[in-house]
């Protein structure tokens, strides 16, 4: 996945399909880094990176 330099609240929900209310309880956590702009809250893509990689890896589950 390519990721853009920086996205708007609205491309990375857009982009990581993920909502507004999701985004922010994550962005409380400091699960998701942002930075402001004056009004505007910007996610940039080492960010995105970084919160993609905290993700937990999901592995497939073995027949029995």
């Amino acid at each position: 996945m390519t990721l853009k330099p920086a996205y708007s609240v609205s491309q990375f929900l857009s982009e990581f399909a993920m909502g507004r209310t999701r985004f922010y309880e994550l962005v409380g956590q400091g699960a998701i880094r942002v930075r402001k702009n004056g009004n505007k809250t910007i996610v940039t893509g080492e960010d995105a990176r970084a919160f993609l990689d905290s993700l937990p890896i999901v592995e497939p589950k073995k027949a029995a």
